[in-house]
């Protein structure tokens, strides 16, 4: 939103040519008028015949307010710049009752004025035939003064289009509104070609709408206001206050990325009014085909498609972004699916690449094969991101090269998944790429591999350099390099290609090495925390207040769900430690703690620990201590060590071992029951006294040495 200058008003040139225009005889000849001032517009669009070019010289034109003109398909009026380079902008637009009118190579810029509605239209379009709006820029703006939850963030609607026919939206750059496009009662659109980001809500809306196609958009990186009831989507449909469903709809080669904003629903085409009840299959979506997309997002309706006759589902790659998670721990409503209304008529799903397709429920009118179902979550599982794509799990998110599969895979583009993220050979252009290899069996050392570099063949030659800036202090040398990170966290790794007489070009990681914790609890904090990854939520069933938790006579005060206890469950070695002090001598003695069937620990009332652990191979184990004074009503650490490769469990009360046994296995897998600290029944006793500090860790020894 730069000021622009504004043409001087010369009108005397501009009438001339209309004159001449007038003039049968000259009309053929000439079309083109000069315009170079607001009022020179106005006059221009009220009196040019068919076929007339108004080139518009650069300044700042105010509203455009196009009504009742009328030109033919071949013989458009087309409305641009004089020069590519010269910016001419509008405040609004207003076009109603026209046919065949270019507009090209503009900007159309709001700006947010207090009063002003988070749904203020400034770009309509209304009962208009073969309106074609190309190379132009939408330019939103922020709201400011209306609410917490929306001050700071863009505002108002993009270009909103009603009763239109036979539109051409093409090469356009739609950015920073509420919602980009909206479409509705319309037929005949073509959306190709369009850039569109930094929005706060949706990015493309249509509803009632016939013969759409919408091919080869960049939706990408939306400014959320999470505090808002925005229900975000990048491509959504409705049914919802319509009387005819859209149909004849294709949605093909577009990419929808996240990329370093929050989530968004990527192509959510939901039939309210069928879900509803409120109608049947005479309101059904018809005739809709959604194939070649890629969808890099964090929220479960990668593609949603509600009650349709006539689906097509096939060719596109559907990947979880985990940099535009939610804040909740929740890894079922953050991965993008592909999901079909069960009761849709003629459907076929496939070639496509996704964690789930689901609606198929053995309908004989559908048609669902070759898809490829990919995960994110376990290393050790099958079809593991990283054995199909170059980083998915790591890279740029905004890049798409990271996403690119990897060659020889079961994904190539070709057969499954969609061809835009076949990994070229080569490239116009420097495009930097890393490749991010565990190092097994540890968890915190990596191999990274610039490998899939690309570039021209005379830039990218033996004498390209790469450095590796990892962390705060490392910097390493060459293509391939290995780095083992001595903390766990969020930690980002930074190629930088610098080809010989070349400009470096530079690309980034972020990796998450986990900190092996499970369960956490201190007492200054008053909470337990569930861990995954580096990242942690309050436990279910646990208490609050700050100081310590309280362990009484009776069923267990604190219950931990085993959903929070996934990384112990089967893990090959754990270390749980704890701080405690009883409450009354002797009498304090009790049950301290369970996981049933798999870990049992009492504390007795001569102040010794009773524990029996239970692997999944071997027979139960059960070490008692001396007698280490836990009774006595001062505070005491425990710690317990289990490691199935040195095939021992040891306990260390205050420091000192206290006691050994020997077994073998890892942790029995994951069945019914979590952590109790108490005893769960009450047939028995439960220690009675008070816990400062807990902390359970699992496979511990994947962390290797720095």
């Amino acid at each position: 939103m730069r000021p622009i200058r504004n043409a001087g008003r010369r009108s005397i040139r501009l009438l001339t040519l209309l004159l001449l225009c007038s003039l049968g005889s000259v009309v053929a000849a000439q079309r083109t008028v000069l315009v170079e001032d607001p009022r020179a517009l106005t006059l221009a669009l009220q009196q040019v015949p068919p076929g007339t070019v108004i080139e518009l010289a650069e300044g700042s034109y105010g509203p455009l307010i196009i009504q009742g003109i009328e030109a033919r398909p071949d013989a458009r009026i087309t409305l641009r710049p004089v020069s590519e380079t010269d910016r001419v902008e509008f405040s609004r637009l207003d076009m109603r009752d026209s046919s065949y009118v270019t507009i090209d190579g503009v900007t159309f810029d709001y700006d947010f004025t207090e009063g002003d509605a988070p749904d203020l239209r400034p770009f309509e379009i209304g009962t208009s035939r073969g309106i074609h709006i190309t190379n132009s820029v939408f330019d939103g703006d922020d709201a400011l003064g209306i609410s917490k939850a929306l001050d700071g963030f863009p505002t108002a609607f993009g270009l909103s289009l009603r009763g239109v026919a036979d539109m051409l939206l093409s090469g356009n750059e739609i950015r920073g509104f509420k919602r980009g496009l909206i479409a509705a009662q319309s037929g005949g659109l073509t959306v190709e070609d369009n850039i569109l980001h930094d929005l706060r809500m949706d990015g493309m809306n249509f509803a009632q709408v016939q013969a759409v196609r919408i091919l080869g958009n960049h939706i990408h990186s939306f400014r959320r206001s999470l505090l808002s009831d925005d229900h975000a989507d990048m491509i959504q449909f409705w049914t919802n206050r319509t009387r005819v469903p859209s149909s004849d709809i294709v949605i093909r080669d577009n990419v929808l990325n996240s990329g370093r904003g929050y989530f968004t629903q990527s192509i959510f085409m939901r039939n309210d009014l069928v879900d509803r009840g409120i109608a049947g299959k005479e309101m059904y979506y018809r005739d809709v085909v959604i194939e070649n997309n890629v969808i890099l997002n964090a929220h479960l309706n990668g593609i949603s498609v509600g009650a349709t006759q006539g689906l097509t589902i096939r060719n596109n790659t559907v990947l979880h972004n985990a940099t535009s998670d939610g804040t909740k721990v929740d890894a079922g409503l953050w991965i993008p699916q592909i999901r079909a209304y069960p009761a849709s008529e003629d459907v076929r799903i496939s070639g496509n690449i996704a964690s789930v397709v689901g609606g198929f429920e053995g309908q004989t009118d559908w048609i669902v094969e070759d898809n490829l179902l990919v995960q994110d979550r376990d290393p050790a599982a099958e079809n593991y991101y990283d054995a199909f794509f170059l980083a998915a799990r790591t890279g740029a998110p905004e890049d798409l090269i990271s996403f690119s599969y990897l060659p020889g895979s079961g994904a190539d583009g070709r057969t499954v998944g969609s061809s835009l993220l076949i990994h070229p050979e080569s490239s116009q252009q420097l495009a930097p790429a890393i490749r991010v290899i565990g190092d097994e069996p540890f968890v915190n050392r990596f191999v990274f591999d610039a490998g899939a570099t690309v570039g021209p063949p005379d830039l990218l030659n033996a004498n390209t350099t790469f450095e590796w800036r990892i962390g705060r202090n490392t910097v390493l040398e060459g293509p391939r390099v290995t780095h083992t990170f001595s903390e766990p966290g969020h930690h980002e790794a930074t190629l930088i290609v610098t080809p010989q007489g070349g400009m470096p070009r530079q690309t980034s990681v972020t990796l998450d090495v986990p900190n092996m914790d499970v369960i956490t609890f201190t007492a200054k904090e008053g909470v337990f925390r569930a861990w995954e990854g580096s990242n942690s939520m309050r436990a279910i069933g646990t208490p609050s207040g700050v100081g310590p938790a309280v362990l009484n006579t009776g069923r267990a005060r604190i219950s931990i769900d085993r959903e929070h206890l996934r990384p112990f469950f089967s893990a090959s070695d754990f270390e749980l430690s704890m701080r405690i002090r009883a409450a009354d001598s002797y009498r304090s003695a009790g049950e301290l703690l369970r996981i049933h069937k798999t870990m049992v620990i009492d504390v007795t009332g001569r102040g010794t620990l009773d524990m029996v652990l239970m692997t999944e191979t071997a027979d139960r184990l059960r070490v008692k201590t001396p007698a280490r004074g836990l009774t006595d009503g001062e505070w005491h650490d425990i710690r317990i060590v289990y490691s199935s490769a040195r095939e021992m469990l040891e306990i260390f009360i205050d420091g000192q071992i206290a006691g050994s046994g020997q077994t073998t296995g890892t942790i029995r897998p994951i069945e019914h029951w979590g952590i109790e600290l108490g005893h769960p029944f009450n047939n028995r006793k439960s220690f009675d006294g008070e816990l400062q500090q807990f902390r359970l860790r699992a496979n511990v020894e994947a962390f290797a040495p720095s």
